[in-house]
């Protein structure tokens, strides 16, 4: 699936407009549309995450997962809430919310691959989170959720994909006790690419996961 580029519609982010979303999803027909409106709010107007934090998120965290599109869209809006300025979870009610629904996400079974870009919305969330808190959002991940581990499945799967990579850098930039884990997955599977971008991230990992020598026994 490719992200639609759209700004929300002139009264997506007015206050009534914001009431009449969480109303649609809700009781709207068509969730996966109302998602993607949501998103753009998100994305577009950052000035309404505080906003729409307490009115349309903690709803989006209640909801059922389906169709690869709400699923898709669902993560896409978790995504934009995640790369804004200043958002964080580690110290908000809806943490275990939130790391409840990216790792519902990612863990769903997807034989045939109709889950993949929803996956690699959830991995960009988790790199987006650790960017944002650092340390205290890496022990998040770490100790109250299992998303390092579906991270780690994800790349053993696609092996030089951007969002998994960039999300496990991040883990293990700020917690050495991933690193041998991450190491290890990494010395399983094919890096090769000529994406710049994954090029960079696994140019900075690198140096992370060299093996600490072991003290000289005198």
């Amino acid at each position: 699936m490719v992200l639609k580029s759209r700004r929300p519609m002139l009264s997506d982010n007015a206050p009534d407009a914001i009431d009449q979303l969480s109303n649609e999803l809700h009781h709207g027909l068509d969730k996966a549309k109302t998602l993607e409106r949501i998103w753009g709010v998100v994305r577009f107007d950052k000035a309404s995450v505080a906003t729409t934090t307490t009115t349309l998120l903690v709803v989006i965290l209640d909801l059922r997962l389906a169709s690869p599109d709400i699923n898709y869209w669902i993560a896409a809006v978790l995504d934009a809430y995640t790369a804004t300025v200043g958002f964080s979870i580690h110290d908000k009610p809806f943490k275990t919310a939130f790391l409840l629904m990216l790792t519902r996400i990612i863990k769903l079974p997807d034989s045939t691959g109709a889950f993949i870009d929803s996956k690699c919305k959830v991995a960009s969330c988790v790199a987006n989170l650790i960017e944002m808190a650092g340390a205290p959002a890496a022990e998040m991940i770490l100790q109250e959720s299992s998303l390092m581990a579906h991270l780690c499945d994800l790349v053993r799967q696609l092996h030089a994909q951007l969002g998994p990579l960039r999300a496990l850098w991040r883990l293990v930039y700020y917690s050495p006790s991933a690193r041998p884990v991450v190491r290890d997955v990494l010395a399983t599977v094919d890096l090769d690419s000529f994406d710049k971008q994954v090029q960079g991230v696994l140019a900075s990992m690198g140096p992370l996961l060299e093996p600490t020598p072991a003290p000289e026994v005198n």
